[in-house]
């Protein structure tokens, strides 16, 4: 985000990813005269070895955005990574080598939400185009150049109570068969802030990655900012640490 042949990969997916907040929650009490209509957001996620940029927006073009029924969402960021590898200099001398590359993303998406008691669903399809540059050139790699695809989102927000929530994400591309999930769960320490859980996967035909972390979530009636912090492993480091701060506000 979210979202290769490096640990941007991820990010690239996640960073679509994973863009939406989640529902209303119980201490959305008080709603405004007239209901919110869209929501907008921007984060920003990192690792050692790489980062992303994203904003994002979800309107609800024939309702409020707090009732069932049809959606529009919008995504785009841009990011830079790196990785180790190697390379033939004159057809037969391999030279270790490390790799740069720069990603941008968009997504057009549409979908429909529906509410079953405390668990509110979200699913989203569409369309997602995606352009990678590494230098230099990587002869191994195939995820380099102009790709575009289908899209498929699903997202779920529950309230456990009055004080617990969870939420579970994911998301799969056919650009570089690229997928996302994420599971949170948090519990209302003081107030409207939010104190959880997070862990999930991201990754594409060449990579794969795993995630655990801590999560501080503030809310209000007009919007959310939430951050996450903790451990990232792939195959090239085991261990690595990994952050990521989110803003959205309604409208």
């Amino acid at each position: 985000m979210l979202p290769v042949c490096s640990r941007l990969l991820a990010l690239g997916a996640v960073t679509l990813a994973l863009c939406g907040a989640g529902p209303p929650t119980a201490h959305a009490q008080s709603e405004p005269a007239a209901p919110p209509w869209g929501e907008v957001w921007a984060g920003a996620e990192a690792t050692p070895d790489a980062w992303a940029v994203y904003s994002g927006t979800t309107i609800a073009p024939f309702g409020g955005l707090h009732a069932p029924g049809f959606r529009l969402r919008a995504v785009g960021g841009y990011g830079r990574y790196g990785y180790d590898g190697n390379r033939l200099v004159g057809g037969k001398v391999v030279v270790p080598t490390a790799f740069r590359g720069t990603v941008s993303f968009t997504e057009a998406l549409v979908g429909w939400q529906v509410g079953l008691g405390s668990l509110t669903s979200k699913a989203f399809v569409g369309y997602a185009y995606e352009t990678r540059l590494v230098s230099p050139h990587d002869p191994v790699t195939r995820l380099t150049g102009a790709a575009s695809g289908v899209k498929l989102a699903l997202e779920n927000w529950v309230d456990l109570g009055p004080r617990w929530w969870g939420a579970l994400d994911g998301s799969w591309s056919s650009v570089h068969s690229s997928y996302w999930t994420r599971a949170r769960i948090g519990w209302r320490a003081i107030g409207r802030l939010s104190v959880g859980l997070e862990a999930g996967a991201v990754g594409n035909r060449e990579y794969d990655a795993m995630r655990a972390g801590l999560l501080l979530r503030y809310e209000w009636s007009g919007g959310e900012v939430s951050g996450s912090f903790g451990t990232s492993g792939d195959y090239q480091r085991p261990t690595s640490p990994y952050a990521s701060v989110n803003l959205l506000t309604k409208f």
